[in-house]
């Protein structure tokens, strides 16, 4: 906390991968108690590991004066990561993530489409963000409406071609 000329307190916000480890927390005591096959060493390493990063790229990351192509480099990031987590989800060796744990579980316990879910949670993080005082914009939407349709596709696909599964009885 810092001191104000007039006295008052000011509570600097934790850096966003500390929030974002708090958050995990909180998902991981959830599907611990929900669907408790969700959670696995790799989803408290990925979330060690995640947080660490969102700090370390928060600092270095720029923008170019072309908004174009910060908008493509937007999307293909949300479309890169989106593919990453459906393809570590299928791989069926639990999920990576406190928030994909959560996601899946969901999903699985109640029949519901894992890009139904995903957009229905994104949605609410950003709600609760506002709410916290958190801004977004165009990123959050496009992230809000491509990566469940993304992470859903690829988990069907890569279920479909039995990928993982011949790899699984190889081991």
């Amino acid at each position: 906390m810092s001191e104000r000329k007039d006295s008052t307190k000011v509570v600097h916000p934790q850096p966003d991968g500390t929030s974002s480890l708090v958050v995990a927390v909180a998902m991981i005591i959830f599907a611990l108690f929900y669907d408790k096959k969700q959670i696995n060493v790799g989803t408290i390493l990925y979330q060690i590991i995640y947080s660490f990063f969102v700090d370390v790229f928060t600092k270095i990351q720029h923008y170019t004066d072309i908004k174009a192509v910060n908008f493509f480099i937007m999307l293909l990031g949300i479309i890169i990561f989106s593919f990453g987590t459906g393809l570590y989800s299928a791989a069926d060796f639990g999920r990576g993530s406190s928030y994909e744990a959560v996601t899946f579980s969901l999903a699985e316990k109640n029949g519901w489409k894992i890009k139904i879910v995903r957009m229905v949670l994104d949605i609410l993080m950003v709600v609760i963000g506002v709410l916290l005082g958190g801004k977004f914009g165009i990123c959050t939407v496009a992230t809000v409406l491509l990566s469940g349709p993304v992470i859903q596709a690829t988990v069907n696909t890569v279920k479909k071609a039995k990928i993982f599964k011949t790899i699984n009885d190889n081991i």
